[in-house]
């Protein structure tokens, strides 16, 4: 516990300003009896909340407890959506890391609540590290790790331990970094399609403006001619008609070539955004 204690304090050491870090304990009520089992499995909480890293308040909250009992690992996972609720921006990523020296010991489903939390709003990624624990030990915790969308890792001593957080540290940042280049060049490309769209609408006002005109200035024309005898009814009204057919005809064109540009920018961006996706996957 003691080791377990330092390298989490070194591991929250390392947050940035923007980060915010919380500490939730479990089993560390009672004792392993079998008398105590109840009162043990129940006891999980948060000893320091949600928010930035205060190097005394948070060392403070490590020296609160102490191991005693039971393992309640999915009553534990289960409450961190509660915890989070109203606090952690869903467009944040939200990373769980669970230390634990053995398996669900409280009649717990750790691989379910795993899931369920992954696939919840927070899409919470759930790390577990196992401490000396044996192989039957270690597939449970894989199977969880694995269920939340993370990595399960296996230590034997302090070293390995700082080892572990310092990797699972740079994969969280190289995550999130990646995270921050996709949505800001996401970013850059709505703003460019939002230019396109503006370009396109104005060109088909225009368009349609320009036919307007056109065709109120020919049938003002008509209407000269026939005021002066210049032209009969008939021959009046025919004008009219074919002015009419040609400003509907320009219309309709004008309206299927921003429907197909239109078109081929959604379909545009919809391939760079694609690319995007990938290129942060990879």
């Amino acid at each position: 516990m003691d080791l377990a204690k330092q390298a989490i304090s070194n591991f929250a050491s390392k947050a940035n300003k923007e980060d915010r870090v919380m500490l939730r304990v479990y089993g560390h009520k009672g004792t392993s009896k079998d008398s105590d089992k109840k009162v043990s499995c129940e006891s999980h909480e948060v000893v320091y909340p949600l928010s930035e890293y205060d190097q005394a308040g948070f060392s403070e909250s490590l020296n609160t407890f102490k191991p005693a009992g039971w393992t309640p690992i999915a009553g534990s996972i289960q409450q961190v959506e509660k915890d989070l609720a109203g606090q952690a921006n869903p467009e944040t990523e939200t990373i769980v890391y669970i230390i634990s020296d053995g398996v669900e010991t409280c009649d717990g489903n750790p691989v379910e609540a795993a899931r369920a939390l992954y696939n919840s709003s927070l899409k919470a990624q759930v790390n577990i590290i196992g401490f000396d624990v044996d192989d039957k030990g270690q597939q449970q915790l894989k199977a969880t790790a694995e269920a939340g969308g993370g990595e399960y890792k296996t230590v034997r001593n302090a070293s390995e331990l700082n080892n572990i957080f310092k990797t699972l540290m740079e994969q969280a940042w190289e995550g999130i970094r990646k995270d921050q280049w996709a949505a800001n060049s996401g970013t850059q490309v709505n703003y460019a399609y939002v230019d396109k769209l503006e370009v396109l609408n104005e060109l088909k006002f225009r368009v349609s403006d320009v036919v307007s005109t056109e065709a109120m200035a020919l049938n003002n024309i008509i209407g000269v001619m026939e005021q002066e005898k210049m032209i009969t009814l008939e021959e009046a009204e025919k004008a009219r008609a074919k002015v009419n057919e040609r400003e509907e005809k320009i219309k309709n064109y004008n309206e299927e070539k921003y429907a197909e540009l239109k078109k081929q920018t959604d379909e545009e961006k919809d391939r760079v955004f694609k690319l995007i996706n990938e290129a942060s996957q990879n």
